[in-house]
């Protein structure tokens, strides 16, 4: 298959998944937000549970089905269609429901749809009002459609983890296969930079929904959205079926008997190790530079007000900035390596700064994207008195400091779980620019993964996933016994 061939798969199959993962986001926003049926915290744990989910856990519980298709390419295909749409529509979601103010209330969509149906009119004046009534129709609450769909896009464009075990057709194939095969990267160079154009493209409407939310006020809920069936909890409940229950109770066949031989194993342990470590300080720089980042942006002065110069420079640089990151691991990881190679960092390039900074770039849009929608740094009244009572007794100051972990800390806490986990599980990247004698664990199971199932790689892939879990919750039954402890 030619890159134009295996592009072209690429793009078909993201724009199915984009516009059925719409469909589908709309109902669900709808639900969220008349809760009904479930509770909003178990709707969003639903809701999110797929995208979460690690890509090389469902490629590898999927990798034995995948070959009893090698004759049925169209099933596997559609196979892995559905695993990206459930996979994609909670990110469709989330953007939905933290969706900036619009420019028109749905409301005044309304009238514009009503002043187009009056008679009377002539033939132009008709075209005119149906134009008038597309264009407020795009101005309203539905254009953060358009980001949403461009997100989820952008999300089956990059997915190459679960792609490359299950053998699907698509650029990422194509691109890895010659990588595999050692070929000089210096040929498909123009490849690489003709697929960050295609993604700087489509990146456009998310960066504008971005900006917007940083720099208008939150969105007013007096207008309840439309009701929407229950029904349509069915779809993230088979969702997280398809992508979660099916291919855990597949890997969890043969942990018991795999535990053995993890014992002569020293290499695994250690590969554990620098994954952590590699996940947990990629994910710190990346944490704390969106929080600098987000807090230069939230300042409302002159400098970066939404109308001035600056606010322009600052809203093109954070583009710049997020712009590898939304790019895919794989972009990003061979962009990365072709620049410590070539260039005055080649004295870095057999060192730890490569994998972390490709790691921290491909953790930064998502960092920024989770402190947008979640109130991490927001001022409230809560942690105003909770600033004074830090002034207070010694039991005052207890209890400020269990205020501010529930206020502030655990919000930060779960987020940057979750960006240390991302980093934690991703592939490409420690495939790509781990160093020698530094391999995350992660690229061990994927090179074992071609075998097929084995008890002791389902063993590993039980700890692998495991270990970070059991790290979180030791640190919470730490925190909550100095929690307990009250000063006397």
């Amino acid at each position: 298959m030619t890159f134009t061939a295996a592009c072209g798969w690429s793009l078909l199959r993201s724009a199915i998944v984009a516009v059925v993962g719409l469909w589908g986001a709309v109902h669900l926003n709808r639900l969220l937000a008349q809760q009904r049926v479930l509770p909003a915290p178990a709707g969003w744990m639903l809701l999110a549970a797929p995208f979460l989910a690690p890509g090389l856990v469902v490629g590898y519980g999927y990798r034995n089905y995948s070959l009893s298709l090698v004759h049925y390419p169209t099933w596997n295909e559609a196979l892995y269609a559905a695993i990206l749409i459930a996979q994609a529509t909670p990110v469709g979601v989330l953007m939905l429901h933290f969706a900036p103010p619009s420019p028109l209330s749905a409301s005044a969509v309304h009238c514009v749809r009503l002043a187009r149906l009056q008679r009377g009119a002539t033939f132009g004046e008709g075209v005119r009002r149906r134009w008038a009534a597309i264009a407020a129709a795009w101005r309203g609450p539905r254009q953060t459609w358009l980001a949403a769909a461009a997100m989820m896009f952008l999300i089956a464009f990059q997915e190459s983890e679960t792609a490359a075990l299950m053998q699907v057709r698509g650029w990422p194939e194509w691109l890895f296969t010659r990588y595999a095969g050692l070929v000089d990267l210096t040929a498909t160079r123009q490849k690489l930079l003709t697929l960050v154009a295609i993604q700087a493209v489509i990146l456009i409407p998310v960066l504008v929904w971005l900006w917007r939310n940083l720099t208008l006020p939150p969105r007013s809920r007096h207008d309840a959205p439309p009701g929407s069936n229950p029904l349509w909890w069915a779809w993230p409940v088979s969702g997280a079926a398809l992508v979660i229950v099916v291919p855990s109770l597949i890997v969890l066949r043969g942990v018991w008997d795999g535990f053995a031989i993890l014992g002569d194993q020293p290499s695994f342990w250690r590969e554990l190790l620098h994954g952590v470590v590699f996940a947990a300080t990629s994910g710190g720089l990346a944490f704390t530079l969106s929080g600098v980042l987000l807090g230069r942006i939230s300042r409302r002065d002159s400098e970066s007000s939404p109308g001035s110069v600056a606010g322009w420079v600052m809203a093109g640089f954070l583009g710049l900035l997020l712009l590898p990151g939304f790019c895919g691991s794989m972009t990003l990881a061979l962009l990365v390596d072709d620049l410590f190679q070539h260039s005055w960092l080649s004295w870095a390039y057999d060192t730890p700064a490569r994998m972390l900074t490709a790691l921290t770039l491909c953790l930064l849009p998502r960092a920024v994207l989770i402190r947008t929608c979640v109130p991490i740094d927001r001022t409230s009244p809560e942690r105003q008195t909770a600033g004074l009572l830090h002034a207070g007794t010694v039991r005052q100051q207890h209890a400020a400091r269990e205020l501010d972990w529930r206020l502030l800390g655990s919000r930060r806490f779960w987020a940057l779980v979750v960006i240390c986990s991302w980093g934690y599980l991703d592939l490409m990247i420690a495939t790509i620019s781990a160093p020698v004698g530094m391999e995350p664990v992660v690229k061990r199971l994927y090179n074992f993964m071609h075998f097929g199932h084995i008890a002791g790689l389902s063993a590993m892939v039980f700890v692998t996933v495991a270990s970070p879990l059991l790290v979180v919750i030791a640190m919470l039954l730490a925190r909550r016994s100095w929690s307990r402890w009250k000063p006397a």
